[in-house]
């Protein structure tokens, strides 16, 4: 069931601003900023001096570093990365197995890996991870069909919106209300972003977004939304739903563009942008 979206421009709202600052791994080339709980602890990867990707979780200056040695060790964004974090530290992240074109997703905690791998599964993502350890994310299936998936205890749902050709779920918060990104035709294009409560969908979609579309990434317990879109020239840029009111945002490094990624109900926003020599940097933003 689709909900009708209930979108209204809040016009009494003072403007919310956007303080940015970056977050980087000392020693590192690239630090891949994805999502961060309500402590302030940032979880995705960085790549060292070596060119090799690593997962991290960074609690201020304090840095976890994981590996795990199913995963190719590589600067191709497949190394391994964390996508999710809840307030117990837990991540929830995938990377390509060693010498396979294969999608392996886990959680982390406590140095210890835990397989996610819905029945049937040929490739899994595990992108967002709530503070009860709900795990959200996608697979392939053997007829190479892409569904996103529900993982509560040790029990598997398959999410799938009517009519989609592709459905990923990127994040889930303590309400259970999943972030799901809807393709048309490929990965690239978004015909449908939206917000899933017990089966129904309610679509969201910035305002001048260009054919590319909307990508959202996570929600808070607050209302609040995060995520990425394209404007007509496929320049990527961040953005907020608050109170009503859809926020564009983009980090003043940012000349290349700029992808919000994670959220915390105090918004805080995570995420990557893009210099104008084509580097990757992470950002911590507050939105206030």
């Amino acid at each position: 069931m689709v909900g009708l979206p209930s979108f209204g421009i809040a016009q009494d709202l003072p403007p919310l601003t956007f303080t940015f600052k970056d977050v980087n791994v000392k020693g590192a080339i690239e630090t891949d900023t994805y999502a961060i709980n309500n402590k302030g602890v940032i979880t995705g990867d960085y790549i060292d001096r070596s060119n090799v990707q690593h997962g991290m979780i960074l609690n201020g200056t304090r840095l976890t570093t994981f590996d795990n040695k199913r995963c190719n060790k590589t600067s191709d964004r497949t190394g391994i990365s964390a996508f999710g974090i809840n307030s117990a530290g837990m991540v929830a992240g995938w990377c390509r197995l060693s010498g396979k074109n294969t999608d392996y997703s886990f959680t982390f905690a406590k140095k210890k890996f835990t397989t996610i791998r819905p029945p049937g599964s040929t490739s899994t993502q595990a992108s967002g991870i709530n503070d009860k350890g709900a795990v959200v994310g996608s697979y392939v299936d053997p007829a190479s069909n892409q569904l996103g998936f529900l993982k509560v205890g040790g029990k598997y749902t398959t999410i799938m919106m009517p009519g989609a050709v592709t459905t990923a779920a990127t994040g889930i918060n303590d309400a259970g209300i999943v972030s799901v990104n809807v393709g048309c035709g490929g990965l690239s294009s978004f015909a449908y972003t939206t917000l899933m409560n017990s089966g129904t969908f309610t679509p969201y979609a910035v305002p001048g977004a260009g054919p590319r579309g909307t990508v959202i990434r996570e929600a808070n317990t607050k209302g609040d939304v995060t995520g990425y879109y394209f404007d007509s020239a496929s320049v990527v840029h961040g953005w907020l739903y608050h109170g009503g009111t859809y926020y564009t945002f983009d980090d003043p490094n940012g000349a290349n563009g700029t992808a919000g990624a994670g959220l915390n109900d105090k918004l805080n926003i995570v995420g990557l942008y893009f210099a104008a020599d084509n580097s990757v940097h992470g950002f911590d933003a507050q939105a206030k």
